[in-house]
């Protein structure tokens, strides 16, 4: 090789070398998923790019803005045989204006399944419509093991037959600390009853604290809670709610 085209080659090497941690910034709006330097989540894009990307659903994130979808749907994230196990800080910072339309389709919320250690925390969903089948919630399908905190859903929930939740569907195990929820919950199904239906959580065996939840319960439904609609263990403690039943719900309580 001719001393020029070793140092050309050299060259181009160099540059690879220098823009690689550039390459590698320019996933999400920057971080590196770890905890002292999370993903940060600022625009459409970088929430597609999470709703598609099993292997970070272990990693660490942080919203830097509000967002809006401008109405367009928004792919979950995680599934209930690979939960999102990662932290989300929403950090005070809102998600607007979209729709998860999977009526057919178990574990359906702007997250299908939290899992073991797995956290969203200071995160307020506005003008979201979530529909599916079974274990349907404005924020978490099922939690299984997560923690919630500081977080709140706007918008209708509504769900075909069991354990629908204006915040989460199904809390299995974890916390829900500090959050509320408000809106719409409806049974959908226009042939049998959609049960276990709660204004937060539809089935409960986790802690629930410090949480709100104000809504109008509407459709075919029974066993519902203004704040859970069954509870089967786990404690609820400094809780409230406040909404409107249909006359004709045959199980119903306010709290």
């Amino acid at each position: 090789m001719s001393p020029k085209s070793f140092y050309s080659v050299l060259g181009a090497a160099l540059v690879a070398f220098l823009l690689a941690p550039v390459a590698q910034a320019s996933l999400y709006s920057g971080g590196a998923g770890i905890a002292p330097n999370p993903y940060r989540i600022g625009t459409v894009a970088d929430w597609s790019m999470l709703a598609y990307t099993p292997g970070d659903w272990n990693k660490y994130f942080l919203l830097i803005n509000d967002i809006d979808f401008g109405g367009a749907a928004v792919t979950p994230v995680g599934t209930h045989d690979q939960p999102f196990a990662g932290a989300l800080d929403g950090d005070g910072h809102v998600l607007r204006n979209s729709r998860i339309l999977w009526p057919d389709t178990n574990y359906i919320g702007l997250f299908c399944a939290l899992g073991d250690g797995g956290a969203i925390s200071d995160l307020a969903i506005e003008e979201f419509e979530v529909a599916g089948y079974s274990f349907v919630g404005g924020l978490v399908g099922q939690n299984n093991g997560g923690d919630i905190t500081f977080c709140s859903f706007t918008g209708m929930v509504s769900g075909s037959s069991a354990y629908v939740g204006g915040l989460v569907g199904e809390h299995r195990e974890g916390t829900v600390i500090s959050c509320y929820a408000a809106g719409t919950v409806a049974g959908n199904s226009p042939t049998f009853s959609c049960g276990n239906v709660g204004g937060l959580v539809g089935g409960n065996s986790g802690d629930i604290s410090f949480c709100d939840a104000e809504v109008v319960f509407s459709g075919n439904i029974n066993y519902v809670g203004g704040l859970v609609g069954q509870c089967w263990t786990g404690a609820i403690t400094h809780c409230q709610s406040t909404g409107t039943f249909s006359e004709d719900v045959p199980i119903i309580g306010g709290l």
